[in-house]
């Protein structure tokens, strides 16, 4: 079976490329516009905007995960039309491609938001791949598992993900600010446990939607304390209460639960224990210090 990760180098998808490499051996290909460290004959780099690119480096594939895109909620809610070319019209070259060479399987990351009435941009663009995903199922048989991550976190993250931004200013400046809604709650899934969990969904799944977050509702500012603690930063949280353009305040769950199913691995990294290795990986790469 050859399986090629499409955003195998971002952060989630680095995850799974690397999981499946040391599950698979070999056949693991990663295709990705920034390769970075990565090198090897496997190593694809390219752009999904690019439809004969994507189309020939899918020859021979039998099943997709495709993580690439635009991951950014701000970045999307400022920037429409980027969003539709990368996401949208992206998704589309690779279901096409997918098509054409007959792939079995596309495992489509998509996000919590599209449960909900937020997101904006980012959540339209998110659940027009879902219908194109499904439509491309009931024309041309291609099977599929969409999966809705939740708030993920761990290395590899970047100034994209909210909590790295925190952890990482916390670091460098000894004291914790939140900009947000104080009742503002997430189910934080650490990156390793999404990426086992889309592995379990390689052979199983078939034509479901799949929600992956944490097994718990927790206030983003209960989540700080327990970086404060790690840290042992004296100041308390600075909140600064205001509401977040296009971010959910309750995790949603709600809009469409009866096609949706929850899907938790066991064991899961330990909160305290994920927040200490992405902490670490934060002091290792010294950024901005």
């Amino acid at each position: 079976m050859k399986i090629a990760v499409i955003g195998g180098n971002g952060f989630l998808g680095s995850h799974v490329y690397d999981q499946l490499l040391n599950i698979y051996k070999r056949n693991i290909y990663m295709i990705d516009i920034n390769i970075d460290k990565y090198k090897g004959k496997n190593i694809i780099q390219g752009d999904i905007s690019d439809f004969n690119f994507i189309k020939n480096k899918l020859k021979g594939i039998d099943v997709v995960y495709h993580f690439a895109g635009i991951s950014s909620l701000d970045f999307a809610y400022n920037n429409p039309t980027q969003t539709v070319k990368s996401n949208i019209l992206g998704t589309i070259n690779i279901l096409e491609a997918c098509k054409i060479n007959k792939v079995k399987k596309i495992v489509f990351a998509s996000s919590m938001y599209v449960a909900g009435n937020h997101g904006s941009f980012y959540r339209c663009s998110k659940a027009a791949c879902e219908d194109y995903i499904k439509e491309y199922h009931q024309r041309y048989k291609l099977k599929y598992s969409i999966l809705r991550y939740g708030s993920l976190y761990g290395p590899r993250s970047n100034k994209e993900n909210g909590l790295f931004r925190m952890v990482e200013k916390a670091i460098k400046d000894k004291e914790l600010i939140y900009y947000g809604d104080t009742n503002s709650r997430r189910e934080y899934i650490h990156v390793e446990d999404a990426a086992k969990a889309s592995l379990d969904c390689l052979k199983n799944f078939h034509n479901k939607t799949i929600k992956i977050t944490g097994n718990q509702s927790l206030k983003v500012t209960d989540l700080l304390e327990t970086v404060r603690e790690i840290l042992k930063i004296k100041k308390k949280i600075k909140v600064i209460n205001k509401k977040q353009k296009g971010h959910y305040t309750l995790v949603p769950h709600n809009y469409d639960d009866k096609l949706v199913m929850k899907y938790s691995i066991n064991p899961f990294v330990d909160l305290g224990e994920g927040i200490k290795s992405l902490i670490i990986y934060i002091k290792k790469k010294k950024i901005n210090f």
